[in-house]
């Protein structure tokens, strides 16, 4: 987990959808609700469609958690209360595709192992707070994909799931002519699930 701090501190105005979720859970900065965010467990959402997921669930995957806390800094910059706090136009959402091997995510060694890949593409999704990239997808574990990231652009929370998908398969197709000419995308895609299921069991 990256901290999300900054010379300013973003205070966060209940007048908002989110900001009121975020007050209702005693988070009044935007550092609180980034440390909560990394705390809840990493899986899968139910309510996936809606920005509140990760609150509803309880949990969240690296999307879903960014997602909500862009969407918040959204919010709050449209606030007329906080027109002084320039600071919430900082926050960016990212999706970045980079190579998950082994030594970068240890979790996924038995299913690269089994599928004899020595690595494969992943999107990931995390914030770039003043230029600097922060990830709050766990406080558990930490992916250290900025040193072999592939692929990186900013997306709106809004079509953060139809871009994402659609990043991810080109840049697996363009992988794959090079490093695995003899898989087909659907079976990329199926090793792929598995080494997020063997990230969602991670303690």
């Amino acid at each position: 987990m990256n901290n999300a701090n900054s010379t300013e501190v973003l205070c966060i105005s209940p007048t908002g959808q989110l900001g009121k979720a975020c007050i209702e859970l005693k988070l009044n900065t935007f550092d609180e609700a980034c440390s909560y965010i990394a705390k809840l467990p990493y899986r899968r959402n139910f309510h996936r469609d809606q920005v509140t997921g990760v609150l509803i669930d309880g949990c969240g995957t690296c999307s879903t958690k960014h997602r909500f806390l862009a969407a918040l800094a959204l919010e709050q910059a449209q606030q007329e209360s906080n027109k002084i706090n320039a600071g919430w136009k900082d926050i960016q959402l990212r999706i970045g595709v980079f190579e998950m091997h082994a030594n970068n995510t240890p979790a996924i060694a038995p299913v690269l192992h089994v599928a004899q890949l020595n690595a494969i593409p992943e999107a990931h999704c995390y914030l770039v707070i003043n230029d600097m990239r922060c990830d709050f997808t766990s406080d558990k574990f930490t992916i250290p994909f900025q040193d072999t990231l592939l692929y990186e652009t900013h997306v709106d929370p809004i079509n953060l799931f139809l871009m994402k998908d659609s990043i991810h398969k080109r840049i697996l197709e363009q992988w794959a002519i090079n490093h695995a000419p003899d898989f087909s995308i659907e079976r990329l895609w199926e090793i792929r699930e598995a080494c997020i299921g063997a990230l969602s069991k991670e303690p």
